[in-house]
């Protein structure tokens, strides 16, 4: 009777493979490790303004507000110009109450489930 015996197919000059391929990836990781901290340790590079564009930056009186939008409204005046000023309470304001913004607004349009399928056919 033959007994089965167990072979592997890895020859006295490969045992080594699995660990040299294990140390290489574990190059590799430090590698990238390394390269990830530069880049981001190289970071705090900033740009500055130029005194000309400070000047145009301000709560009042300049272009540009003080976080850098422009100022002015737009031509249909849908937009309002940028102002420091707080807005005035809607009438009838309590405290502590939430008053609707767009109480007086007329929708535009209305879509609905039947409107819908003509819409996006």
């Amino acid at each position: 009777m033959v007994t089965p015996t167990c072979t592997t197919n890895i020859e006295p000059d490969n045992r080594g493979a699995f660990t040299k391929m294990k140390a290489h990836n574990s190059l590799r990781f430090l590698v990238a490790f390394v390269a990830a901290g530069l880049v981001i340790g190289a970071s705090p590079v900033r740009a500055a303004l130029t005194a000309g564009e400070m000047a145009q930056l301000g709560v009042e009186g300049t272009p540009l507000t003080p976080m850098g939008a422009i100022r002015a409204g737009n031509a249909d005046g849908s937009i309002p110009a940028w102002s420091s000023k707080p807005l005035s309470p809607p009438p009838g304001y309590k405290p502590g109450d939430y008053p609707d913004p767009f109480a007086n607004e007329k929708p535009l349009f209305t879509i609905t489930a039947k409107k819908l399928h003509a819409i996006s056919g």
